[in-house]
């Protein structure tokens, strides 16, 4: 076994630990080492299903059934928020379809698959039918904005179509990723964060830098997005267009992290100071690039195989902590440039960090060991 798989009992035995003392919160991020409930702060925050996803993960690589039963007390805890019109927004996906879909896919859980099923009909219900898209926000003013994170959702949709047998969902998944793929991947590779849309012909009519430097710059998790979602929407539909793009978006997000040892900038295109970085993009680009190792013909293989270890390995030698007396595995996580909402909150532990790190080494062990 190599030595980034090797991590994978480490991290479990050191979850085992962590979890002793958490209690049964939904985490964010981290204070002093420690994680915090971001549930009680915002219950319809976009990453609190994040944690019953890494604990079924962890409970999928320990087996240890505690880390099943505080995945479905976080899973039980979010109930409410399916039912807050006004709070839920086009991140569902990552709320129930990692949550709970993991859950019920487990355990055959008939509420899970209701949760699940519920998260996918308000994400339909976000489809702008003359634009072709999925609406993100719930203001009036951003009716016609769309932003790359949504393609981390529409697995949601398609596991809707293949449990109702209602094409409708797959078709609005299909349409939206072909919009971003026409409205937001650069020639060169690079990625928009945000698009806005005429709302009457649905054409494009500007884009917003949102969590980057500013407009036209790269933010290096939105790059990861789009390397990631793109392979899972190729995943879905077997169409070339989606696997192309997907490697597209990788090899320019290689070419700028190779700059750094790997080690990726929160946006490719900021001012050389301040320096900061964003290690949850490390991990999921590496997660996507191992899902298009997967797709691609042997000859392939191993340019998507070696990049990935390459942003494993930087995460293991400059941002990962196996000791059990810190609750996250990695820091130098970045939520944002500097924006007011997000000012101070760079080089940080984030949740969904941890999370593609483990579910990236769990790809490279399945992937290596075939």
């Amino acid at each position: 076994m190599e030595q980034l798989t090797q991590l994978l009992p480490q991290i479990g035995d050191k979850m085992k630990t962590v979890l002793a003392r958490t209690g049964n919160i939904i985490a964010y991020t981290t204070e002093n080492g420690r994680f915090v409930d971001k549930f009680e702060e915002q219950a319809s925050w976009w990453t609190n299903g994040f944690w019953p996803a890494y604990l079924l993960d962890l409970y999928t690589l320990t087996k240890d059934p505690i880390f099943l039963d505080k995945a479905k007390l976080a899973i039980e805890k979010l109930d409410p928020v399916l039912s807050d019109s006004e709070g839920i927004h086009h991140d569902v996906g990552f709320m129930w379809y990692l949550s709970a879909g993991k859950h019920y896919q487990m355990t055959k859980d008939p509420a899970s698959r209701e949760r699940v099923l519920t998260a996918a009909k308000f994400l339909a219900s976000r489809y702008d039918l003359d634009c072709n898209f999925i609406i993100a926000w719930n203001s009036k003013e951003k009716e016609s904005w769309s932003i790359i994170d949504t393609m981390m959702n529409l697995p949601l949709l398609w596991f809707a179509t293949e449990e109702t047998g209602y094409s409708r969902y797959a078709k609005i998944a299909r349409a939206h990723g072909d919009k971003t793929l026409e409205n937001f991947i650069r020639p060169d590779g690079s990625v928009e964060h945000i698009v806005v849309y005429d709302p009457q012909t649905g054409a494009k009519i500007d884009s917003i830098g949102g969590q980057g430097y500013e407009k036209g710059s790269s933010w290096s998790r939105g790059q990861s997005w789009a390397v990631h979602g793109f392979a899972e929407l190729y995943r879905s539909t077997g169409e070339q267009r989606h696997l192309d793009a997907a490697k597209r978006v990788a090899h320019y997000f290689l070419a700028n992290a190779a700059q750094t040892d790997y080690l990726p900038l929160l946006d490719f295109r900021a001012p050389a100071t301040p320096v900061f970085y964003d290690t949850t993009a490390g991990a999921i680009a590496a997660s996507g690039m191992l899902a298009i190792a997967s797709f691609v013909l042997p000859y392939e293989k191993a340019l998507y195989l070696n990049g990935a270890r390459q942003l494993l390995e930087a995460l293991r030698t400059k941002a990962y902590n196996p000791s059990p007396d810190v609750d996250y595995l990695l820091d130098k996580g970045s939520e944002a440039y500097g924006s007011s909402t997000h000012k101070g909150r760079q080089h940080i532990s984030i949740i969904y960090g941890d999370y593609y790190f483990l579910e990236a080494l769990t790809r490279l062990r399945d992937l290596t060991q075939k």
